[in-house]
């Protein structure tokens, strides 16, 4: 008797474990033969409806404007204004035809020459023709170490001028007197002076200076006492 009663109430339990499975697979089973076209009429009725809200929702997120995710941030756009910035690309001296040089080192140190034609990345072809003898330079190639570039090109010289053209361009450029005119050439002047100055000349520079920082001194407590 005992057994029977076990085996009846499992009996139940599976029954009403099995009733969903099969109720959800008769749905499955009409969704299928709506969909392959075994219940056509139904099948139309159904996607004439589900087009139909899908129209409708489409034209009510138009009406309520664009929708965003809540889950996803939304994109912000700034409209800050800055003030006006004018940024300029900074001016190298670059190696060129027509560029001036400075000979810093070597035999023809203190000199300056233009760039004739550039031979490899290490090496130039260089001459200087200017009418100052101690400013001539012969048409040699020249170490890129042993120069520094100048502000100064000759905007007509073409790529392996040769001696006449490249006097004639010099000349008319007018390269001494812009040479000797510019703050970088005044710099070595001023430097070479200084190098070449005796003990007694520099205690007498020595001298000037301090007195100039007294002056300055001087005059500057003046204004702030009369102030």
């Amino acid at each position: 008797m005992t057994t029977l009663v076990i085996s009846q109430t499992n009996a139940v339990k599976s029954k009403a474990h099995v009733e969903p499975i099969l109720k959800s697979t008769k749905q499955n089973q009409s969704s299928r033969d709506i969909i392959h076209g075994e219940q056509p009429g139904l099948g139309l009725r159904l996607l004439g409806c589900s087009r139909a809200f899908c129209l409708a929702h489409k034209s009510h997120q138009n009406d309520q404007g664009p929708v965003h995710d809540e889950r996803q941030p939304t994109q912000r756009t700034s409209t800050d204004k800055m003030g006006d910035v004018t940024i300029e690309a900074p001016h190298w001296r670059q190696v060129e035809v027509g560029r001036v040089i400075h000979f810093g080192s070597g035999p023809h140190t203190g000199r300056i020459a233009a760039i004739v034609q550039i031979i490899d990345h290490k090496r130039v072809l260089v001459e200087g023709p200017s009418k100052k003898t101690e400013l001539q330079v012969p048409r040699h190639a020249a170490q890129l170490s042993s120069l520094s570039l100048t502000g100064l090109v000759i905007p007509k010289i073409t790529f392996g001028a040769g001696t006449g053209a490249l006097s004639k361009q010099w000349e008319e450029y007018e390269v001494d007197k812009k040479w000797s005119e510019s703050s970088y050439a005044k710099k070595i002047e001023k430097q070479t002076r200084r190098k070449a100055l005796s003990d007694f000349e520099r205690f007498k520079v020595m001298r000037l200076r301090k007195q100039a920082r007294f002056e300055t001194r001087k005059a500057l407590a003046q204004a702030k006492a009369s102030a």
